[in-house]
């Protein structure tokens, strides 16, 4: 079975892109920011995303802060920093779209966005169930990390694998289900782009930020997958 990742996001723009020109190969990069219910409970994300090539030319200037968008993309990492971010495959901009009040940081978002991620691969470790605590309730929860076999091609035209790494998030009764589950097996996981933020204790004002995928459904896959 081959790599599942597919990614779908609709939201409004965080500001406006930046372009970057790489000689005629340009990169627009962004942030989209999307208001979505995930496992039943309301839950906003502000995820990373970049656009190549002639869309990100041909979207220069028409993204600005509090478009409202639909992104079809892969979830990517770079191969030096080990960052994540969304790829964006196919845009379309949506002017129907109802935005609500602003948040603390002043951002306006569509009521009702979307945020689904369908990601398949190999499980890195064996799946542990712990408890946390969640408004004082001890709660279920499983962290894990899938490894996809991406294939891409070099500048000389040669196609080549290369292994991503995600994280994923499990919780309550979806968590316990999982116990049992091994190295080395092939799963598919259904779930939604989290983007997380949090103080850098080493190095002051600085801030760590990562990507982890929040799960609504996971499905063991009999035979492991490849690229």
């Amino acid at each position: 079975m081959n790599a599942l990742n597919r990614v779908t996001l609709t939201g409004s723009i965080i500001r406006t892109p930046t372009l970057i020109r790489n000689g005629s190969f340009d990169v627009l990069l962004g942030t989209i920011g999307v208001k979505s219910t995930v496992n039943g409970r309301p839950t906003t994300s502000y995820v990373p995303f970049r656009i190549l090539g002639k869309a990100a030319t041909a979207l220069e200037g028409r993204l600005t802060a509090e478009t409202t968008v639909s992104f079809q993309g892969v979830a990517k990492q770079n191969a030096k920093t080990k960052k994540t971010d969304i790829q964006v495959l196919r845009a379309e901009i949506l002017g129907n779209l109802e935005l609500g009040a602003p948040d603390k940081a002043g951002n306006r978002l569509p009521v009702n966005g979307t945020n689904t991620a369908t990601i398949g691969g190999n499980l890195v470790s064996d799946i542990s169930v712990g408890t946390v605590k969640v408004a004082g309730v001890d709660t279920s929860v499983a962290k894990f990390r899938v490894a996809l076999n991406e294939r891409f091609k070099t500048q000389d035209g040669q196609t080549k694998t290369r292994v991503m790494y995600l994280n994923v998030v499990a919780w309550r009764e979806l968590a316990e289900s999982l116990s049992g589950f091994k190295k080395g097996e092939g799963v598919i996981v259904e779930g939604a782009v989290l983007y997380q933020t949090r103080p850098n204790d080493q190095v002051p004002g600085s801030w760590h930020e990562s990507m982890r995928f929040q799960a609504t459904g996971v499905q063991r896959v009999v035979k492991p997958i490849s690229a």
